[in-house]
């Protein structure tokens, strides 16, 4: 009905007359003479400022309404929001504290006083807010929930799980309480609370599809998987619209690497949503997984024609010509993911991976240095390039990149015993004896992965008297 009413001629001309009556006012203002606006004309120009996240003008608008109206509440409510978009807190309450004055009794209000006062860190005065809202309130659900996030947000999870059981008490169908519940049984690790809370939430109201979805979330993230799909399916019949279901389910069979599989539950999907960007994603990623590149490809690249801004869908095309190796095609899908998105880990190790197979290793160390400092803790991928650069007979090549990487990583014992292992093969014994030694003393326990780069080193005398040392 909305979106209908957005995409008709009422809503222009609507959006026709907020501006005209914005103008109107800046004239007025211009010209200096005395003039006049009723309630609505002041509402109309208002919405329009607000369209435009023009707030300076807001400002201006309603000190103007409120020399009409001095009592009028709502207006001393919106002056008290533009203020707070303007990060003026201090006004911003002063505003919200006249608009209760006029109308105590009105919740809105009251819950926006809360929310100052909680973003100028005045919790005790917050949480008195909140009571005081709740005795008021006819419809005390939304501020129960307001009191649950108070304490979630101060991290008290057990008050914030006592609240929103009392809200599902009142409406078991307040999903956004079951969302924040699970995430607090989650904050607190008791996985077993979470689980127990859903089946009895299920077992009162066996209809309740949020129920069994909330447990399908859960079993997901505990890698039952096979479970989670179970769930899910049950959440299909009851609501067999409900889009993020199928998503759950195909991601419940991508992680058990049966894509096949999480492509009937992405079709499916996609008749509901035709051009939902999230199937379309995750449909080519299922159809790369399984090596139908061409058909990957078209998914992404549909996804990127609708929704030129996921930098997902740049990437995926990118990483679909990098798997047939058409690393010159990849650059400029990769360059546009990352103008996108600057941030991301994988279009970086695309980008540092064509650039190293294009004869360019100054732009490739550059690019991979860049993903590094992305997701440093990713040190793994140091490891699997050193193995590259050996596998392409670059064993010299593969030394000095792990040096780098033990220079960025010095904890990663790992690299260590790799880069030792390749030391030996390249023949720089006195140099390899060094880093095994520092290897041993960082994590002596992971010394076979000595053996995994070089296992001839088990019958070296010298490596297995320096081993035998520090085993003493």
């Amino acid at each position: 009905m909305f979106e209908n009413f957005l995409n008709s001629d009422d809503f222009e001309k609507s959006q026709e007359r907020a501006e005209q009556a914005a103008l109107w006012f800046e004239e007025r203002l211009k010209d200096g003479r005395h003039f006049f606006m009723d309630s609505f004309q002041i509402h109309q120009a208002l919405s329009y400022y607000f369209s435009k996240q023009d707030f300076l003008k807001a400002l201006q608008l309603m000190e103007y309404a409120l020399l009409l109206f001095p009592n009028n509440a709502d207006f001393w409510y919106k002056k008290a929001i533009i203020y707070l978009e303007l990060q003026n807190l201090e006004q911003a309450l002063e505003c919200i504290e006249w608009a209760i004055q006029n109308e105590s009794t009105e919740i809105e209000y009251q819950l926006f006083k809360f929310k100052v006062l909680t973003y100028n860190a005045q919790y005790t005065e917050a949480l008195e807010t909140l009571h005081q809202a709740l005795y008021l309130a006819e419809d005390p659900l939304p501020v129960i929930f307001q009191l649950g996030n108070f304490f979630q947000h101060q991290e008290k999870y057990e008050e914030a799980i006592y609240y929103y059981k009392q809200l599902l008490a009142l409406d078991e169908t307040y999903t956004q309480a079951i969302t924040e519940l699970c995430l607090c049984y989650e904050f607190l690790n008791d996985y077993t609370g979470a689980t127990n809370f859903l089946k009895e939430l299920i077992e009162q109201h066996p209809q309740l599809a949020q129920g069994y979805y909330h447990l399908a979330i859960l079993y997901h993230k505990l890698g039952l998987y096979e479970l989670a799909i179970e769930q899910i399916e049950i959440v299909k019949i009851l609501e067999p619209s409900y889009l993020a279901a199928y998503h759950l389910a195909a991601g419940a069979f991508m992680d058990l690497g049966k894509y096949d599989r999480a492509l009937v539950q992405l079709v499916e999907a996609l008749w509901l949503e035709p051009d939902n960007y999230l199937s379309l994603l995750m449909a080519g990623e299922c159809y790369e997984m399984l090596e139908l590149f061409d058909t990957a490809f078209r998914y992404y690249q549909k996804c990127a024609h609708r929704y030129p801004d996921i930098y997902e869908a740049w990437l995926g095309m990118g990483s679909v010509m990098v798997n047939q190796g058409n690393y010159a095609l990849a650059l400029p899908f990769l360059k546009k993911s990352i103008e996108i998105y600057e941030e991301s880990f994988d279009a970086w190790l695309h980008l540092a991976e064509c650039e190293y197979y294009l004869g360019n290793p100054g732009a490739a160390m550059q690019a991979f240095l860049r993903a590094q400092s992305i997701e440093p803790q990713e040190y793994g991928v140091w490891q699997e390039w050193g193995e590259r650069f050996v596998e392409e007979g670059n064993l010299s090549g593969a030394i000095t990149f792990l040096q780098q990487g033990i220079e960025r990583n010095p904890t990663k014992v790992e690299l260590y015993y790799q880069c030792a292992a390749y030391l030996f093969l390249d023949k720089q014994e006195e140099d390899a004896l060094t880093l095994l030694e520092n290897a041993l003393l960082l994590g002596f326990e992971k010394h076979g992965l000595l053996y995994h780069y070089a296992p001839k080193l088990k019958k070296h005398t010298l490596v297995q008297m320096l081993i035998e040392q520090y085993q003493q």
